[in-house]
């Protein structure tokens, strides 16, 4: 047999090949333009990695330096569950004590399933607080309620794994057996509950108009918890009283381990205010943030705004008093939706606004386009409430909103932002390619690592556990049904 050597030009095709497939790994190991969006299969842990590998190439460059995070695509749910009534359903707080352990909160009509577990409710809405296993599976349910309208609006994890649950209640209730009733319209409830789903205690409070228990949290160590809610027409708490002005109005509140009141302040508007998160910081301060209309007086602090709507910042101390209290403000309306703290004290917040934003002593710029559309932002705060840094978006007419902000249980800490936006969008130099709801995850330093698009699923509330674990929850609204799932980014 003849064999014929190879031409010279073939060597020269074999090493421009080689040269080029270097380059290319090279630029998608630096955090170059390769790392792009890839469908959810076998490459999507390997992108992973490699988005990980960026986010520490990143940390050691300098800001001029930095290339874009990468966008990592949809990520696949590892399990997944519908559940809820035949009429309407609302799904408000998730917590995890860990992949065994996940529990979800809200408000069902009708006749409903959780799994193997069935309820029908008693009035227009009936409470739910459901816990589930690692395989998704409803290990338990709560159900209960009045002829009226009822609802669990939050959820908290306390000492020995033990749950604390608010919400709101109309005429005599019951849940896990425990019977309380109302004295107004509506009242708040806060119910401490067993892993295993056995009630404890349950603990009422209100006055003669509408008032709910919206947040609440809780010491790990002790027990003590701290709920926030708003009341219409003045309230008590035991023996603590707040008074409002027949509008909306955020009260606070401290409970003991064991279900008793031991202070209660409020928060006086001339319109309206109401709280939305609650965080717990050493010796026993409380930070919370909120909304309100055209003032709000917290404590000694009073704040103002020019807008429909305006977000409040502030901290209270283990007696109640508010030792500061800063304003989200701008030309057009600010909502302060999500806070979270971290082990170090820190606070971090997310919303919308439109126009220009002033956040304390942080500055949000107005956009280069149009002021017509919510622009989304996370920003982050001291526990003296000086500010950090702020992120949001700027270009064009992109419209988002940030719907929850987490810090991770884990060390180091990092932040979970779940958001959504109408078209392409630019959050701290993180270009997010797919429009929709998306999870986006930050260095408490401010830096975008990656981005996850969540369609063509939403996410209304998320929890994290400490094994890296991702669980979101939304209203379907085709179906009427409520849907759970957990993702491992």
């Amino acid at each position: 047999m003849t064999h014929r050597r190879p031409r010279p030009w073939t060597y020269s095709v074999a090493l421009l090949v080689l040269l080029l497939c270097s380059c290319g790994g090279r630029s998608g190991l630096f955090g170059g333009r390769g790392a792009g969006p890839m469908d959810s299969g076998g490459a999507d842990l390997v992108l992973a990695d490699a988005g990980a590998a960026d986010a520490r190439g990143r940390d050691l460059l300098g800001p001029d330096r930095q290339g874009p995070a990468p966008d990592l695509g949809p990520v696949p749910a590892e399990w997944s569950v519908t559940f809820g009534g035949s009429g309407s359903n609302m799904v408000r707080a998730l917590a995890a004590a860990g992949p065994d352990a996940v529990y979800v909160a809200g408000a069902y009509s009708g006749k409903a399933s959780f799994g193997p577990h069935a309820c029908a409710s008693l009035g227009s809405y009936d409470i739910f607080l459901a816990r589930l296993g690692k395989d998704g599976g409803f290990r338990w349910v709560l159900c209960g309620g009045s002829s009226g309208h009822d609802s669990g609006l939050d959820l908290a994890l306390g000492p020995g794994g033990d749950l604390w649950l608010s919400g709101e209640f109309n005429g005599t209730a019951t849940l896990g057996g425990v019977a309380f009733s109302s004295t107004g319209s509506s009242d708040l409830f806060l119910a401490r509950v067993s892993p295993a789903g056995k009630v404890r205690w349950v603990v009422t409070g209100g006055g003669a108009g509408l008032d709910r228990g919206t947040t609440v949290a809780v010491d790990p160590a002790t027990g003590v918890a701290f709920l926030a809610g708003s009341a219409t027409l003045g309230a008590s708490f035991g023996k603590h009283k707040v008074q409002a002005s027949g509008l909306e109005n955020s009260f606070f509140a401290r409970v003991t381990a064991a279900g008793a009141f031991t202070w209660a302040v409020g928060a006086i508007s001339d319109t309206w205010s109401r709280p939305v998160a609650l965080g717990l910081s050493t010796g026993g301060a409380l930070h919370v943030a909120g909304n309100f209309g055209d003032k709000v007086t917290l404590g000694g602090h009073v704040l103002k705004g020019t807008a429909t709507a305006h977000g409040y910042l502030a901290r209270l101390d283990s007696a109640g008093k508010v030792t500061w209290a800063l304003a989200a403000t701008g030309p057009q309306k600010t909502e302060l939706t999500a806070m979270d703290t971290d082990a170090s004290g820190a606070l971090f917040v997310t919303g919308t606004y439109k126009g220009q934003m002033a956040l304390g002593s942080l500055k949000a710029p107005g956009p280069s386009g149009t002021t017509l559309f919510d622009r989304t932002f996370v920003a982050r705060f001291g526990p003296a409430g000086a500010g950090a840094w702020l992120l949001t978006d700027t270009s064009g007419d992109a419209s988002g909103q940030g719907r929850v902000v987490r810090a991770s249980p884990t060390s180091p800490a990092t932040l979970y932002l779940l958001a959504n936006a109408s078209r392409s969008y630019s959050l701290g130099g993180h270009q997010i390619k797919d429009k929709g709801p998306f999870l986006a995850r930050l260095t408490t330093a401010g830096k975008a690592t990656w981005s996850r698009s969540l369609q063509p699923q939403d996410g209304k509330v998320m929890a994290l556990d400490t094994a890296g674990g991702v669980y979101l929850a939304y209203e379907e609204s085709l179906n009427n049904a409520l849907r759970l799932y957990k993702l491992t980014p």
